[in-house]
């Protein structure tokens, strides 16, 4: 029997005029790019052509200052033909909830899958207390019924400790895709590189969570429809798991009528969640309040009876 979740997105879909879900079938590996300011223009058209089923915006610089990117609302507008999940970097100058007040305060609406970015090194700054500042984050994300799916690779594993549970994406670069030079590839040798690859992120045992996207190739690569170098990923799902499992809306494809409804339906839950946390809180305080007063009463109680006492040896 089919899940929820996946005959809930067969159903918002349907009205798609494309078969989205065949996009990567001819691929061994579920292939996207994630994009940043310095991609600058590139042509969505020529990147469906060549498969490419979902595009990772950056939402801010990775400098550290919570700045978000020129060009990420261009970006983010545009990409009405792909699957998308924005990209966040954390920026250990400011604390968890600093970072947490800017990532909802600039996603865009109805945003359920959101990763994290953990690249950025701060002198001094222990991994125990970057580690603590991290998951206040990822709890708050959850808390609103949000996924984070945590982005970083091998060369920071020293950044934190310990490292969140949870799923991520993983960057690791084999030789056959990092080139030592720029290089022009076409969408069939693209292809034919990806193929060749097995499903490798990294030794399972040093990535802390699940990892079904892998970042296999970066800055050197520049593909048709670009003329800048770009990043490549791949997932070991189709592209109907990979929506699924990501859980996202039916705004991340062209369709008429869906994307409004989705939206909103998205953000509703993402509302009765913070809602529901907050009713939460409010009660759990009074009954805090309900305790302090009865303990007062039982005190006053106590006095009035040892005044009763004094009384009577008058």
């Amino acid at each position: 029997m089919e899940s929820i979740d996946r005959c809930r997105h067969k159903l918002l879909l349907s009205e798609v005029k494309t078969d989205i879900w065949s996009i990567g079938d001819n691929m061994k590996f579920l292939p996207g790019f994630d994009v940043w300011e310095g991609s600058l223009e590139y042509d969505e058209a020529e990147f469906v052509k060549g498969g490419i089923a979902y595009l990772l915006p950056r939402l801010n610089s990775t400098l550290g200052t919570l700045h978000k990117d020129d060009l990420f609302d261009k970006h983010w507008r545009e990409a009405t033909s792909f699957m998308k999940i924005p990209y966040f970097v954390y920026s250990p100058y400011f604390s968890g909830y600093d970072n947490w007040n800017w990532l909802r305060q600039n996603l865009p609406a109805g945003i359920v899958t959101c990763a994290v970015d953990i690249e950025i090194a701060r002198d001094g700054y222990s991994p125990e207390e970057y580690s603590r500042n991290v998951q206040y984050l990822l709890d708050n994300m959850r808390g609103v019924g949000m996924i984070p799916v945590i982005y970083t690779g091998g060369g920071y594993t020293g950044l934190l400790n310990p490292w969140p549970a949870g799923r991520y994406w993983w960057a690791r670069y084999p030789y056959s895709m990092y080139p030592a030079e720029t290089t022009h590839v076409t969408w069939e040798q693209l292809e034919s590189m990806i193929d060749a690859l097995a499903w490798y992120p990294n030794d399972p045992t040093k990535i802390p969570g699940e990892c079904r996207l892998w970042q296999c190739s970066g800055d050197r690569l520049i593909v048709p429809g670009t003329s800048r170098t770009i990043d490549v990923n791949i997932s070991n799902m189709t592209a109907e798991e990979f929506a699924v499992y990501w859980k996202l809306p039916a705004v991340q494809m062209p369709s008429t009528g869906v994307i409004d409804l989705t939206t909103r339906v998205n953000t509703l839950e993402a509302t009765v969640n913070e809602l529901t946390a907050n009713v939460s809180a409010i009660l759990n305080a009074l009954e805090q309040t309900n305790i302090n007063v009865s303990k007062n009463i039982s005190g006053i109680a106590e006095i009035n009876a040892k005044i009763a006492k004094v009384k009577e040896t008058l």
